[in-house]
């Protein structure tokens, strides 16, 4: 019987900035994987749905993206400070 390497990706739900940052990250994934030896690797189902973010521009992108960065580990006071204020404004309207 044969044995197969499969690789599942959790992968956090984030707002790319451009379509090449996606695919940056989705390569990061595919590299770590592909050191493991994986012959298949699964990412979530609604991994695609970070795709949609970067192709849009409106305002209410702009303040997803602020609150988002809000949130990351290493973000700034400032980009907490931003995020929160941003993350406030989309849920008051």
């Amino acid at each position: 019987m044969e044995e197969w390497v499969v690789a599942c990706v959790q992968q956090r739900v984030r707002i790319f900035t451009t379509l090449d940052d996606y695919r940056n990250d989705l390569q990061r994934f595919l590299q770590i994987a592909r050191q493991k030896d994986a012959q298949l690797v699964v990412f979530p189902e609604l991994a695609g749905m970070m795709l949609a973010p970067p192709l849009l521009r409106n305002r209410r992108l702009v303040l997803l993206k602020y609150a988002d960065w809000g949130k990351r580990r290493h973000a700034t006071r400032w980009q907490r400070v931003t995020g929160r204020i941003a993350g406030w404004h989309q849920v008051c309207r």
